[in-house]
Order: C-alpha cells, then structure tokens, then sequence
C-alpha cells in the first residue's frame, strides 16, 4: 500500500464528512433560525395583545375613578350647602319668636 495514496484517500473522506456534517449543521441551524423567527413574532404578539388589553383596562378604569372623584365632590358641595342653609335657617327662626313676657300682678 502506498502511504500517500492512502493519505489522499483518508483526507478526502474526512472533507467530504464534514462537507456533508457542515451542510446539515447549516439545515439545521435554518430550521432553528426559522422557529426562532416563529416563537418571538409568537411572544410580540403576544406581548402586543396584553399591552393592548391593559390599556383598556387601565382607560375604563381611570374614567371610573374620574366619575368617582366628580360624583365625590358634588356630593360634598351639596351636603356642605345643605348643611349651611340648614344652619341658617335654623338661626333665623329662632330670631324671629317673640319673647315670652311674663306679667306678675300685686
């Protein structure tokens, strides 16, 4: 056997395996690379929906506490004008009785 024949040999059948071993890790590093790909636009949409939905959530619910705050101040005002008006008429039919006067006779 010739020793450099079979060195040809050898090397050319150890850069055709990784020819074909560099090939397929290329297929699959494609196929990885595609469900990457497919798993974040997955999780963006995902992640769009959920921000989508919070900030629904979040605008009914600042227009609730907004109608809350109005109602709550309204209320307040006309309880303090209910209390005030209350007050003073209070005050003012206790001005207007007459005085008892009581006559003692000798």
């Amino acid at each position: 056997m010739n020793s450099a024949i079979d060195k040809d040999y050898v090397d050319a059948r150890i850069e055709g395996t990784f020819a074909r071993l560099a090939g397929e890790l290329k297929a699959h590093e494609c196929i990885v690379v595609g469900l990457l790909d497919a798993h974040r636009q997955n999780l963006e949409l995902g992640f769009k929906s959920f921000s989508e939905e919070v900030d629904a959530k979040f605008s009914r619910l600042e227009s609730r506490l907004i109608k809350w705050l109005v109602n709550t101040a309204l209320a307040g005002v006309v309880l303090n004008t209910l209390i005030v008006a209350a007050l003073l008429q209070g005050e003012t039919t206790q001005a207007q009785v007459a005085p008892v006067v009581i006559i003692i006779q000798p």
